[in-house]
């Protein structure tokens, strides 16, 4: 089999595109892309919270999640502040702009994906990717951790 032709590959193609659809709505409509999106609906669902939460909740690294946070305070949208526990760690929560904006935004989103939608059988791909997912999550789980690279003369950790 190809490459092209693969599980892995055309699972990837499906949610780059995806993602593009998002984006290409809601940049048009409400300036902002789909990243930061799920940052708002992450911190709508579960409340306040410190941005690790945030990164865990999408799978990312938690500098991908300041990158995200920051023009979204900027806009107005999300608010953060010191963590009493941990001053280092910053706890973000959403505005009511942010709010409004979800509320704005999530209908022209939903209508952006009826033609992606178009005649999917969401039980079985439900029921396909939680397997993929606990599948991947295994395999992870088997793997040896990657070996430390070491330093070379002159860098610093």
């Amino acid at each position: 089999m190809e490459f092209k032709d693969s599980t892995f590959y055309k699972l990837g193609q499906a949610t780059q595109l995806i993602t593009h659809v998002a984006d290409t709505y809601l940049e048009a409509h409400h300036g902002l892309r789909y990243s930061s999106f799920l940052v708002l609906l992450i911190l709508r669902t579960k409340g306040p919270c410190p941005q690790h939460v945030i990164a865990e909740s999408l799978g990312v690294s938690r500098p991908s999640i300041t990158q995200r946070i920051s023009p979204l305070m900027e806009r107005g949208l999300v608010h953060g502040e010191r963590s009493p526990e941990s001053p280092r760690s910053i706890v973000a929560s959403l505005t009511e702009d942010g709010l409004a904006l979800i509320d704005a935004a999530w209908p022209g989103l939903e209508q952006a994906f009826v033609t992606v939608d178009r005649e999917i059988d969401h039980e079985f791909l439900t029921d396909q990717l939680d397997l993929l997912i606990a599948n991947a999550t295994q395999a992870l789980d088997e793997l040896p951790a990657a070996p430390a690279v070491p330093l070379r003369s002159g860098q610093t950790a």
